[in-house]
C-alpha cells in the first residue's frame, strides 16, 4: 500500500473516531456507522482503535430501536449494524473478555424472538455461540431471560439457527457446571432449573425432529452434570426439579414408544441412565403425584409404570444382545472393542441397577409398613403381574450375564 494510500486511511479513522465520541452528536454517529463496517475489515489494529473509542450506549440504542429513527433510517437497518460490528470485535480473541461486549449479551437476546430474518439471528446466535465456548460473558448468559430468548427461536427457525441455539445452551450449560464454585449457587441454581424446565418442555410437546435435538443436548449437558450440583438442584427446588423430570420421562416415552432407529433409542436410554444415576429411580417409578386424582390420572398412573417396566425390559435385552455380540467376536478372536459395547453395557446395567434398589426400598418400606408405620403410597401402587414380569426379564437377563462371565472366565 502506498503512503498516500496509509495517509488517506489514517485520515479515514481518525474521522470515524471523532464522529464516534460520546460527546458528538447522533447525526454525526449515524454518518460514522456507514464508514465503520469497511474500516472494521482491514486490520485487528484499526478494531482494536475503533473498540477503545466507540460508544457502546450508543450501539445499545442501535439495537432497542423501533420502525424508523428521526433520520429516517429503519430500526432493522440499524440492528444490522450494530450487530455487524459487535460480531466484528468478537472475532478478537482479545476483544472477547471485554465488558462492554459481555454487557450486550441480554439485548443480543432479546432481537431472537422478533420477527428479523434468519440471517441476522445467524449472525447473533454466533456472537453468543463465541462468547459461550470461549467462557466469556457467563454472568450474562445465566439471566434466565436469555435462555427462553435462544430457545424461542430455535423453535420456530431453520435447522441451522435450531442447531446454533442449542449450541450456545450446551456451552452456557456446561461452562457453568464446570465453574459452579465461581458463582452463587442460588442464581446458578435457578438457571439450571429455567434451561431444564424448557427444554424439557420441548422434549415433551413437540413432534418434530426438534425433539430428537433436545434429546441429544440433554445427553451432553448431563455427560458433564456433577453429583453437587444435581443434589443441589433437588434441595433448592424439589418441586420443579421433579416437574421438569416428569416433562422428561413423558417425552422420552414417547421416543421409545415411536419406530425409531437405533442411535435414537440409544440416546433415550443413556439419558435415562443418566437421570437415574443423578436423581434416583424414584422419578421413572412414581407417577406424578401432582395430578388430579381422577380416572385419567389412575390410567396415567398405570401407563407410567408399564413405561418404567418398558424401560427396563429395553435395557435387559439390549444387555443380552451386546454380550452375544461380544461372545461371538471372542469365539472368532477379534478382541477389537466396539465402541457402542462400551457406551451402551455400562448405560444399561446402571438402568437396572438403579431399578433394582429403587424396587428393593419399595419392598422393604412395604415390610415396614406390615408393621404399622406409614409408607409413600405413590411408591407402593405397583401392579403385581408388571412386576412379575419384569422379575422374569432380570432373571433371565442374570442368567446370561452369568454364563457370559464363566464363558470367558
Amino acid at each position: 500500500m502506498s503512503e498516500s494510500n496509509n495517509q488517506e486511511r489514517r485520515n479515514e479513522i481518525t474521522r470515524c473516531l471523532e464522529l464516534l465520541s460520546p460527546s458528538s452528536s447522533d447525526d454525526a454517529k449515524f454518518v460514522a456507522l456507514m464508514l465503520l463496517p469497511r474500516l472494521l475489515q482491514q486490520d485487528e489494529e484499526t478494531t482494536k482503535i475503533i473498540f477503545d473509542a466507540i460508544d457502546f450506549k450508543f450501539l445499545e440504542r442501535l439495537m432497542r430501536t423501533e420502525r424508523f429513527t428521526e433520520e429516517n433510517l429503519p430500526d432493522y437497518t440499524l440492528k444490522t449494524i450494530a450487530v455487524h460490528i459487535l460480531s466484528c470485535f468478537c472475532a478478537m480473541d482479545e476483544l472477547l473478555t471485554k465488558k462492554q461486549i459481555h454487557a450486550r449479551i441480554p439485548t443480543l437476546s432479546t432481537l431472537l424472538p422478533t420477527n428479523i430474518n434468519e440471517e441476522l439471528a445467524q449472525d447473533i446466535l454466533k456472537i453468543l455461540l463465541r462468547l459461550a465456548s470461549a467462557k466469556q460473558g457467563l454472568t450474562q448468559f445465566i439471566n434466565n431471560k436469555v435462555v427462553s430468548n435462544v430457545l424461542q427461536r430455535a423453535k420456530s427457525s431453520t435447522n441451522e439457527t435450531r442447531d446454533m441455539s442449542l449450541q450456545v445452551i450446551y456451552y452456557t450449560t456446561t461452562s457453568v457446571i464446570a465453574d459452579y464454585h465461581l458463582f452463587d449457587s442460588k442464581i446458578i441454581q435457578t438457571f439450571l432449573l429455567t434451561t431444564f424446565g424448557e427444554l424439557s418442555e420441548i422434549l415433551r410437546t413437540d413432534q418434530t425432529m426438534f425433539k430428537f435435538n433436545c434429546l441429544d443436548i440433554f445427553v451432553q449437558i448431563f455427560t458433564h452434570m456433577t453429583d453437587q450440583v444435581a443434589q443441589e438442584m433437588v434441595l433448592k427446588d424439589e418441586s420443579q426439579t421433579n416437574v421438569w423430570l416428569q416433562n422428561a420421562k413423558y417425552g422420552l416415552r414417547d421416543i421409545l414408544r415411536s419406530k425409531i432407529g437405533s442411535e435414537q433409542r440409544d440416546k433415550a436410554l443413556s439419558l435415562i441412565m443418566l437421570l437415574l444415576h443423578y436423581f434416583d429411580a424414584t422419578w421413572l417409578f412414581t407417577p406424578n403425584i401432582s395430578s388430579k386424582k381422577d380416572h385419567h390420572s389412575v390410567v396415567e398412573n398405570i401407563d407410567d409404570f408399564k413405561f418404567a417396566v418398558l424401560v427396563v425390559q429395553l435395557a435387559c435385552v439390549e444387555i443380552r444382545l451386546m454380550l452375544d455380540e461380544i461372545s461371538d467376536k471372542l469365539e472368532k478372536k477379534d478382541f477389537k472393542p466396539v465402541e457402542r459395547h462400551e457406551v451402551m453395557l455400562p448405560a444399561c446395567y446402571t438402568i437396572l441397577e438403579k431399578s433394582i434398589e429403587h424396587l428393593s426400598q419399595i419392598e422393604s418400606s412395604l415390610e415396614i409398613n406390615e408393621n404399622g408405620n406409614s409408607t409413600d403410597p405413590t411408591k407402593s401402587k405397583l401392579d403385581p403381574e408388571l412386576l412379575l414380569r419384569l422379575k422374569s426379564t432380570m432373571v433371565e437377563t442374570f442368567r446370561i450375564i452369568m454364563e457370559y462371565l464363566l464363558n470367558i472366565k
